[in-house]
């Protein structure tokens, strides 16, 4: 049995950290706040600070950022920063949302790496990019926006990072030792972006293997599948895509695993399951997709964490919960069959030990990891339960 998920991201970080050309430690940002109190009178009465209201919440399922879309299309984003994934020409954790970026349409986290698509399409990459991640013909990282490719539809950023194009093409870079651009090559990596795949309706990398949704509704997945996160029955590493599930209707990978919402409204997963991730009630690994829930409409996957969305705007999670992602007032390790743990949702995120959710009325509300800031709820103290982010 190879070592788990949080050993081998260790060992990926360290090895990060050899390569990077800039580094920087966590900081912690705390401000006392003393109310005045007149010499003649009662003190001014205190409001609360505003909260945000956003459209959209991001993150990725190894990223230790997060960011939030507002409805006038501004970016804003918090937490880890040390290879200036933020965006905002620094290297410098931020622990309270700030704005970074005007006419956004999405972003993916990565680690130490972040992907913007705006709303011309246009790609920007910014943060990490030791194995050619961003895409930009270099290995050179970057603490500001890169524009590295346009007419784009969707990214997922990661190790490696995929692409999709308005016409359906896949295209890909950066890190390829297990076969995860899916171009059959046994190149290493690749720092400029290259045709991998056409007829492409949605796209999501895991740790070290990537899945691409078609137009026709299957799943075709390539990469690292010792897990069976692939779910094509085997653990045999791809390095070509191949299909795998049939009636699908969206897709999220995590660290080794992956996620399938079928048109029907029931959630499919398949792969490493020793946090309880896939929600089957086992932590036993699988390497065919079973299903695991229903009324489902949405879906976000973190490193060994899972959201799902249902239709009445109820959250429910699953997963390793030690730094309370999953927002049920626990640090209970393991989890292994879906809870609700929020209501009045209209979407989800997961990070790499934080979750994010956007209530029907614009407010965010995140819980779980914050060590680096990416709660932005101005301190690095994790929650267990969700709490609402404010201005």
């Amino acid at each position: 049995m190879q070592p788990p998920l949080r050993s081998i991201a260790l060992a990926v970080a360290l090895c990060v950290i050899g390569l990077s050309t800039a580094s920087a430690t966590p900081s912690s940002l705390y401000t006392l706040r003393v109310p005045f109190v007149g010499l003649t009178g009662p003190a001014p009465s205190q409001s609360s600070p505003p909260a945000f209201t956003a459209q959209a919440v991001f993150a990725g399922s190894e990223s230790n950022s997060s960011f939030i879309l507002k409805p006038d299309t501004s970016l804003w984003a918090t937490g880890s920063n040390s290879f200036g994934q933020l965006g905002d020409g620094s290297a410098t954790n931020k622990t309270r949302f700030a704005q970074v970026l005007t006419g956004v349409r999405s972003v993916s986290g990565g680690p130490s790496t972040s992907m913007v698509i705006k709303s011309d399409g246009t790609l920007l990459a910014v943060g990490y990019n030791g194995v050619g991640q961003l895409g930009d013909g270099t290995t050179t990282n970057r603490a500001s926006f890169k524009q590295v490719l346009t007419g784009v539809t969707q990214v997922s950023a990661g190790y490696h990072s995929v692409a999709l194009k308005a016409d359906g093409t896949l295209l890909a870079t950066g890190e390829n030792s297990m076969g995860e651009l899916g171009d059959g090559s046994t190149y290493t990596y690749r720092s400029s972006f290259e045709q991998t795949l056409s007829g492409v309706a949605q796209v999501a990398v895991g740790l070290y293997h990537t899945v691409a949704l078609k137009t026709d509704g299957t799943l075709w997945a390539t990469g690292y599948n010792y897990y069976g996160q692939l779910g094509d029955g085997t653990t045999t590493n791809r390095q070509s895509f191949k299909q795998t599930l049939a009636n699908v209707s969206q897709i999220a990978a995590g660290g080794f695993f992956t996620l399938a919402l079928k048109t029907d409204g029931t959630l499919w997963a398949t792969g490493f399951n020793g946090d309880g991730q896939l929600g089957d009630g086992t932590t036993t690994a699988r390497s065919s997709f079973k299903q695991v829930l229903s009324g489902v409409t949405q879906i976000a996957a973190g490193d060994s964490s899972v959201l799902a969305l249902k239709s009445d705007g109820t959250v429910w999670a699953t997963g390793y919960n030690g730094d309370g992602e999953l927002g049920d007032g626990t640090t209970s390790d393991t989890v292994s069959t879906f809870k609700m743990v929020l209501s009045g949702v209209s979407a989800i995120a997961s990070g790499n030990g934080h979750s994010l959710a956007l209530k029907s009325d614009g407010s965010v509300w995140v819980t779980g990891l914050n060590s680096g800031g990416q709660l932005g709820l101005g301190d690095v103290a994790n929650r267990t339960t969700w709490t609402q982010v404010t201005q």
